[in-house]
């Protein structure tokens, strides 16, 4: 929540880092928060941590479970220990919600914040990613739930490989480095800010992939039911995406739901069979099921997409 002004001073502040240990705080001293069973002064145990864990396991502490008030009418002095404790606070005075991003993310540089989440900060991919994922439901068909910004992080990626001018015949590699660097060039390096004429530039750079992928996805959401078992795999969705996306520019009729599952029924018709029974095109397509080397690898995903187009084209007999 942004800072409160009144009379031109601050009346209540942002937190950037440090609300739940407040909030804590806040309950306890207003008796809403209770100390834990096991809580114990520092004076009271040894300084070895296992003789600290055989000693009280289990056991409850002489102030275990009191309230504020309740800790004052036993112990006063305790009780005014906590309430003349002087919080440290580092003030942060600017008016750059980008640089209140980046501070945050830096001070939780210890706590395993994932890639996705990292990739996704800054004002303008939040302006237009997370709306395109959360409003307008662009992956309604993945199979997979918005866990910590997966849908974000995917549509990333898709955003990427545009940006390479990649497509199902030429697939670029995304590693982790590369998909750092596509994301940082949407927001300025840490404290410093865009011009306008950057601004402005990033923005319509970023909403003309965003326009590119769009159709693709669209596609899919008409192709595959919500929430679709198919589609239970971010790198199986990206293959699919390949492909729809090839459909789309050729102007070929787009397969349909039952076309995908029928290729994977026929997958499974081969499981088993001894390699000297199979075809060169039943060989072919076991390789889409072989497992990926790299996923990072863009060429094992243009294999896959490429076997399972051929199927689609009637360019691949299965059974």
């Amino acid at each position: 929540r942004p800072p409160e002004f009144r009379d031109g001073r601050a009346a209540s502040y942002a937190v950037i880092d440090g609300r739940q240990r407040l909030e804590a705080l806040e309950e306890f001293a207003s008796g809403r928060l209770r100390l834990d069973d096991d809580f114990r002064l520092l004076e009271d145990v040894d300084d070895s941590q296992a003789v600290l864990l055989d000693e009280f396991a289990g056991g409850r502490g002489r102030f275990g479970g009191l309230t504020l008030g309740e800790l004052r009418a036993q112990a006063p002095s305790l009780s005014y220990r906590f309430l003349d404790y002087e919080i440290p606070v580092t003030v942060v005075d600017t008016d750059d919600p980008e640089l209140i991003e980046e501070l945050f993310f830096r001070l939780n540089e210890g706590v395993p914040l994932n890639p996705a989440e990292k990739r996704t900060r800054g004002e303008l991919l939040r302006s237009h990613v997370i709306p395109l994922v959360r409003n307008d439901d662009m992956f309604r068909c993945a199979g997979f739930r918005n866990v910590r910004r997966k849908y974000e992080d995917l549509l990333l990626r898709l955003l990427f490989v545009k940006s390479r001018e990649g497509t199902i015949h030429d697939v670029p590699d995304m590693k982790r480095t590369l998909i750092d660097q596509f994301a940082s060039s949407f927001r300025p390096a840490f404290g410093e800010s865009f011009s306008n004429s950057e601004r402005d530039n990033v923005q319509r750079t970023l909403a003309a992939l965003v326009d590119a992928v769009r159709p693709t996805l669209e596609a899919m959401n008409e192709i595959f039911d919500e929430g679709d078992a198919l589609l239970r795999q971010q790198s199986t969705f990206f293959i699919y995406y390949l492909v729809v996306e090839e459909f789309l520019r050729t102007g070929e009729a787009l397969p349909t739901r039952d076309d995908f599952m029928r290729f994977g029924e026929d997958l499974g018709s081969l499981q088993g069979r001894e390699e000297e029974q199979l075809t060169a095109d039943q060989r072919d397509a076991l390789e889409y099921v072989a497992p990926l080397r790299e996923t990072t690898t863009g060429s094992y995903t243009q294999e896959k997409a490429q076997i399972l187009l051929r199927y689609l084209r009637g360019d691949l007999t299965v059974v």
